[in-house]
């Protein structure tokens, strides 16, 4: 069904009126999924540092949990109260580390990654104006 939709665009691509918008459409498509392959790298990679690093919290200590935590907080709801299992222990500098671990998976995800997007789909928006 989806690929009746591509089909029904591709066609409208030879209308003098909407063939320029949905060339941009189809060329931010393509942005899009160069941002989201960039989005997948750093959340594995946070990932998989979280897993490594903090296997005595439960909330982030197997792969499907650590990454269902940072999709989560990439939408804003974090929890860095799980962080607290290391308060009144010798390896209490994990605590701070994990806080600063998800906020700055938080402020490289928010500031730099969603930039980077916004700023390849301008580019794509001025690339194809240009061509009219």
């Amino acid at each position: 069904m989806m690929f009746g939709f591509l089909r029904f665009l591709i066609a409208l691509v030879v209308n003098e009126t909407l063939g320029p918008i949905i060339s941009t459409i189809i060329y931010m498509f393509k942005d899009i999924s160069v941002f989201i392959a960039i989005w997948i790298i750093v959340l594995s990679g946070f990932t998989m540092i979280s897993i490594i690093t903090f296997q005595d919290v439960n909330e982030i200590n197997l792969f499907g949990k650590a990454l269902a935590f940072y999709i989560q907080a990439s939408f804003g709801n974090y929890d860095l109260e799980i962080f607290d299992v290391y308060l009144e222990t010798d390896r209490e500098i994990l605590r701070e580390i994990g806080i600063f671990l998800v906020l700055f998976y938080v402020f490289i995800n928010m500031l730099i990654l969603l930039n980077i997007v916004i700023a390849m789909m301008a580019d794509t928006y001025v690339m194809m104006t240009s061509v009219r």
